[in-house]
């Protein structure tokens, strides 16, 4: 056996991405993550065929207050191995203080006791990237466009799934002590280099470019950014319509809260009839591109400016669960 046939096992097992895993799993475990494994969903495929797609990690973590806890971190980690020397070139949004839309950390409050008064936060922990609108791979053999936007469409179609779950776990919750705010984030992980086209340069000073750093500059982290397309809102309906016939309890955790809620100038975070599909809508439009090594303080920064968020909850409700009958009430909290 020649020494370039002993080494294909090697580059065949990095080239799955399983080693990556494996690496991004123990740092979150480290953080104190619980890593869940792969986070599974089902859509329709290119035939029309309902089929079960996957993000690589989902991991979550729960914040605690006075022996309860009052958030839940999920991270949604698709991972993406690059031979050394393969390069991610992305064009930076032209109008990047124009930007309306979900956060790069989403929050679903729409069934808890709690809401943000604030969420500034989590607009300081946007404002730490560049936001880019269009990318594409450079290797050795040529350029790739897709392989950045399979990354991308992975985490974008898993997380109405996620959400769907999460106000499901805030409709089934029986004690307040136990009801969490869901906070989660998409994160496309990388071995590749990240660049950033510089501003103002016209077409010939990439014709006469020798190197990449000449019209491009290196990033360890941006920010994807995406206004959802028509087939994105598609599926998000879809969704919808099937969380409004099926899901019970979601129904019927939001008719208590309306109920106790049920003056039209009271400005609640309150499930209505669209709400939540128009949090879907804007689920995917800003989503992190990281590359491995920065991963570790990605994480860390996630954590405090979620953390920070504490001081900004304000009870608007109570829950009360009748363990005799096992009924839930929920009335208006008032100071």
């Amino acid at each position: 056996m020649t020494q370039n046939q002993s080494s294909k096992w090697k580059d065949f097992l990095l080239k799955s991405s399983l080693p990556l895993e494996h690496i991004v799993s123990e740092e979150l475990e480290r953080q104190s993550f619980y890593v869940v494994g792969e986070y599974a969903y089902q859509k329709a495929n290119e035939n029309s065929i309902q089929t079960e797609f996957s993000v690589d990690i989902h991991a979550s973590l729960l914040l605690e207050q006075k022996q309860a806890s009052w958030a839940e971190i999920n991270l949604l980690v698709e991972c993406k191995y690059c031979y050394p020397g393969v390069q991610w070139i992305f064009s930076p949004h032209p109008a990047a203080s124009t930007i309306v839309g979900s956060d790069c950390i989403k929050h679903w409050d729409g069934l808890c006791t709690h809401r943000l008064k604030s969420t500034e936060p989590l607009r300081d922990f946007d404002d730490q990237f560049t936001y880019c609108i269009r990318g594409v791979e450079i290797h050795s053999s040529g350029s790739d466009p897709n392989n950045i936007s399979r990354g991308l469409n992975q985490l974008r179609y898993a997380l109405p799934t996620l959400v769907v779950q999460q106000a499901r776990a805030q409709a089934t919750t029986l004690h307040e002590e136990d009801l969490t705010l869901a906070f989660t984030c998409p994160v496309l992980l990388t071995t590749a280099q990240l660049y950033v086209l510089r501003p103002a340069l016209d077409l010939r000073y990439f014709q006469k470019a020798s190197a990449l750093d000449e019209v491009a500059r290196p990033v360890k982290s941006l920010v994807f950014h995406r206004q959802p397309g028509p087939q994105y809102a598609a599926y998000c309906r879809e969704t919808y319509s099937k969380l409004e016939e099926e899901d019970f309890e979601i129904r019927a955790r939001a008719a208590k809260f309306e109920e106790a809620f049920n003056t039209p100038q009271d400005d609640t975070p309150l499930y209505r009839r669209h709400s939540l599909f128009e949090h879907f809508e804007f689920l995917s439009t800003n989503i992190l591109i990281v590359q491995l090594d920065t991963f570790p303080s990605l994480v860390k920064s996630i954590k405090r400016a979620v953390s920070k968020l504490r001081k900004s909850l304000e009870r608007i409700a109570e829950l009360r669960f009748d363990p005799e009958t096992r009924a839930v009430s929920i009335t208006k909290h008032t100071p």
